[in-house]
């Protein structure tokens, strides 16, 4: 059997086999020690970390700079200290010793990680 390679991925894996009506929980090798592990799915502790999008300017983000009042809200929400104004999000997977992440960038002006996940979090969980 193949190891996988993150938590993200074996997690995509369970999906497919549920969607194919296999419900066995599905039982890898530990990688380090070769002993079975069951993976559960709902054991996956997912944390959502926003941090500065340094990498895109939001004045030459295309969407973002065709519209000057919303630079002007996404320039105060960041003026005032919101870190959901203009960010990039890991997406931080941990199950069993084992951590995968995911990225989004070019995220902006989000009520919070409770908003951000309620738009967002199935996909990067996926």
């Amino acid at each position: 059997m193949k190891i996988p390679r993150t938590i993200i991925d074996e997690h995509n894996r369970i999906q497919d086999r549920i969607k194919a009506g296999k419900k066995k929980p599905l039982v890898i090798p530990c990688p380090t020690c070769g002993h079975s592990m069951t993976f559960n799915p709902k054991e996956v502790k997912y944390t959502f970390i926003p941090s500065p999008d340094a990498g895109i300017d939001f004045r030459k983000d295309s969407f973002v700079s065709e519209n000057s009042e919303y630079v002007s809200r996404i320039e105060k929400a960041l003026a005032e200290g919101d870190e959901w104004a203009w960010c990039s999000v890991e997406c931080r997977a941990e199950w069993n010793g084992f951590t995968g992440s995911a990225y989004l960038g070019g995220c902006s002006l989000y009520d919070g990680e409770k908003d951000f996940i309620r738009c967002n979090g199935k996909d990067m969980k996926a």
